[in-house]
């Protein structure tokens, strides 16, 4: 009797042991019927499953298991390590003559140090600098309809706008001073304030990223100063302004000013599509400026 009772608990061990693989393999492996352990693989064999087959099979299982749990946590964490990163960027604005070449020139910086792809570009070109704005808090770029909100006349200069991540502030702080040669703008034939060189931080001239700016000013044999809004050119004195973000906010510009070739250099196509391509995921948007709305804003968009 005591034998049979111990053929039967042997026997009862087994069954539950082949239910739970089977369950534990049905569900971690319903997706691969014909995979190492596969429930497809022991129907067809038509036998009765043995304690050592059922135990390969919850290892197996348990490895694939393992995998998939192994697969989701790093899925995770890779949520939220770009989570983390855009939470650690700071937006920086960089002035230093027109912006056209300047959206090139951070494109290009944001492709080379952050690996970024066209959807996940940054650099917007805009106006900065000033404090009074126009009707609706509007800036626009010359025009004879609306003066009000030209750009100029309210003492803005051109910039670019981009998203960088606090640890690589040092590689877009070069990658700006590189745009000067000699002290001097890419573009010394353009004068005025509109052109001025400026650099937009949070703080200011105070900010925490301010080291990284000045080791590279003295790099290219120039300074940075504490800029109040409105200034005249620096060409001359090889100067970079630098503003508060909070205090001179940046104001995109028309649409029709994105991703636009240089007067000197044609960027391509495919960089010119990229407007079409930011409209569309909302990093920039028609302005009510009347570049963005005449004939002229047309043509100058092709």
């Amino acid at each position: 009797e005591d034998g049979m009772a111990m053929g039967k608990g042997r026997a009862a061990a087994v069954v539950l042991t082949a239910v739970l693989g089977l369950a534990l393999v049905a569900v971690c492996l319903h997706d691969e019927p014909t995979g190492a352990g596969g429930v497809a693989v022991l129907e067809s064999s038509g036998k009765e499953p043995t304690e050592k087959s059922v135990e390969a099979r919850i290892r197996s299982a348990h490895l694939l298991l393992r995998r998939r749990l192994a697969a989701g946590l790093a899925q995770e964490r890779g949520r939220a390590s770009l989570a983390d990163s855009a939470a650690s960027e700071v937006d920086v604005y960089f002035g230093g003559g027109c912006f056209w070449h300047m959206q090139h020139a951070f494109v290009q910086a944001e492709r080379k140090y952050l690996g970024r792809t066209d959807n996940q570009l940054t650099s917007v070109a805009g106006y900065a600098g000033a404090r009074q704005t126009g009707p609706n808090g509007r800036v626009c770029y010359h025009n004879a309809l609306a003066r009000d909100s030209d750009y100029g006349r309210l003492g803005f200069a051109e910039a670019v706008q981009v998203a960088v991540p606090e640890g690589q502030m040092v590689q877009f702080a070069d990658s700006f001073f590189e745009r000067f040669h000699g002290g001097v703008r890419h573009d010394p034939q353009d004068t005025g304030g509109e052109y001025r060189s400026v650099l937009g931080l949070p703080g200011g001239i105070t900010s925490r990223f301010i080291a990284d700016f000045k080791v590279a000013a003295e790099r290219a044999g120039m300074k940075l100063e504490a800029g109040t809004g409105g200034e005249g050119d620096t060409l001359a004195a090889k100067t970079v302004l630098v503003y508060d973000t909070a205090a001179l906010p940046f104001h995109q510009a028309e649409a029709a000013h994105q991703f636009h070739d240089d007067m000197s250099a044609a960027y391509g196509q495919p960089y010119n599509a990229l407007r079409q391509l930011a409209l569309k995921d909302g990093l920039i948007h028609e302005t009510t400026c009347p570049l963005d709305s005449s004939l002229l804003g047309s043509l100058l968009s092709i």
